[in-house]
């Protein structure tokens, strides 16, 4: 009798599921799953191919003023480990070009294979570079930096711009490493100084400033017939941070056409017309000053090289000044 009653449970039971799937097969079109699945497939992919298109299209661009080899290695370890596409260019007074192209060929071949903390000068086949010709682009260029005007500096920083935005509205990372101070050393304070100002006058927002120097005492300017000594550090937030001097005024942008004036004023082909007044008199001129902020700074850091690290030179343990600027619409 129980297994009587077992049977018609598990009848009744596969009865109901297979009144169920038929059911909702009826009630679904056929293909409407698939399509769905599909659908659903299509648009992942899709979005997986435009975060890997933005993920390309984030390139660093790079002015290294007195920069020539050693940032040409720092910067192509910097793109293998970020990902990122990198567009530098070197500015140096020396003639380094041939030392440039050599590097940056060399970086584009098979690396040498690291054997623990030993790096061989043997090349394993198979190897990958450190950085692809696509994704490391570097120009150098000859010139003495105290010499170069505010227009000269636009058309250097205008260098391969984008398809879609002007170079000059592209924020560029600018290095000094090592640099700033013999350029007071070299040129002194007044010409230095009007370098900086060219250089913030010809500048996008949103565009760094790295400074990297020797500490202390190393970066001092002397200046007057008494020859006072400044640190450099001074020096360049005097440049860079103070507003007393006209002539260090910050970078004015208008939210009001332009278009048709050769001065940046605004103009308008109807201003003739009653019309067109009332409707500015409306209007308030919306005016961003852009400004330098300095975001780190650090008067004295130790570079200590890593226990057991060996290389075909010597190298030492060293300490450092660093400080990093915004130009931005800063407070």
């Amino acid at each position: 009798m129980r297994d009587v009653k077992l049977e018609e449970q598990n009848e009744a039971a596969t009865t109901g599921t297979n009144s169920k799937s038929e059911s909702s097969t009826e009630a679904r079109k056929p293909g409407e799953d698939s399509g769905t699945d599909a659908d659903a497939d299509k648009d992942d992919d899709e979005q997986k191919r435009e975060a890997e298109g933005e993920n390309k299209q984030q390139t660093l661009r790079v002015l290294a003023i007195g920069g020539a080899a050693a940032e040409v290695v720092a910067f192509a370890d910097f793109v293998s480990d970020s990902g990122m596409v990198a567009d530098i260019t070197l500015l140096d007074v020396g003639p380094w070009g041939s030392v440039v192209g050599r590097l940056h060929a060399s970086l584009l071949e098979s690396a040498p294979v690291a054997h623990g903390r030993e790096l061989s000068t043997t090349y394993e086949k198979g190897t990958s570079s450190l950085v692809t010709a696509t994704d490391f682009r570097v120009e150098f260029t000859q010139r003495d930096i105290l010499s170069m005007k505010q227009g000269e500096l636009e058309k250097l920083l205008r260098t391969r711009p984008t398809s879609t935005t002007t170079a000059t509205d592209n924020p560029v990372l600018i290095t000094l490493l090592f640099t700033l101070n013999e350029l007071y050393a070299a040129g002194g304070i007044k010409l230095t100084t009007i370098f900086l100002r060219a250089l913030t006058g010809a500048l996008a927002p949103g565009t760094l400033l790295l400074v990297v120097d020797s500490p202390g005492s190393y970066s001092e300017a002397a200046v007057g017939k008494e020859a006072r000594k400044y640190p450099m550090q001074w020096l360049l937030d005097h440049t860079l941070l103070s507003t007393s001097s006209p002539a260090s005024g910050p970078r004015q942008r208008t939210g009001v056409d332009t278009a048709g004036s050769s001065d940046g004023t605004k103009t308008n082909a109807n201003t003739d017309t009653g019309g067109d007044r009332d409707a500015d008199e409306g209007q308030e001129e919306v005016v961003e000053a852009y400004t330098w902020q300095k975001i780190e700074s650090s008067d004295s850091t130790w570079f200590r090289l890593p226990d057991g690290l060996r290389y075909p030179i010597q190298l030492e343990n060293m300490r450092y000044q660093l400080h990093l600027y915004r130009y931005c619409a800063c407070d």
